[in-house]
């Protein structure tokens, strides 16, 4: 899929929250200028500015929901989706188990989710899935 950014739109969210590099690629149009600020100056501003922060976890939502969902969706078709997301850490953390209902969608923004069943007593992997793969 492409995806065409216009005038003051940004991109490599994604990379930036998970630490990861970069698993898409860019072509700059015929005169596009771009600014490439570092990774650790954002991280800095991020953590010291809430409306930065909310604005890069917000297009990362919107983002990943039309990479995996809804690839022909505009961000403003997807606004009232990713406004109803909240941003949760965790940490060794049993989300769900099977059998529940499913009732909630995950969607991984940095670090991985190991996937694994519990069978005669003992916890087996599945798989472990990383943020880019999510």
């Amino acid at each position: 899929m492409t995806t065409q950014l216009k005038l003051g739109e940004f991109f490599g969210e994604m990379s930036l929250l998970s630490g990861r590099p970069r698993t898409e690629r860019a072509i700059a149009g015929a005169g596009c200028i771009l600014m490439e600020t570092p990774r650790r100056t954002m991280v800095k501003l991020m953590n010291s500015n809430e409306e930065v922060r909310s604005g890069i976890d917000w297009i990362f939502v919107v983002r990943e929901l039309q990479r995996h969902f809804a690839p022909q969706a505009s961000a403003r078709d997807l606004r009232e989706i990713a406004a109803r997301l909240r941003c949760a850490a965790t940490r060794r953390r049993v989300d769900f188990r099977r059998g529940d209902p499913g009732e909630s969608l995950f969607i991984v923004r940095s670090g991985s989710v190991t996937l694994s069943r519990r069978r005669n007593g003992q916890e087996l992997m599945v798989s472990q899935v990383p943020a880019e793969n999510s």
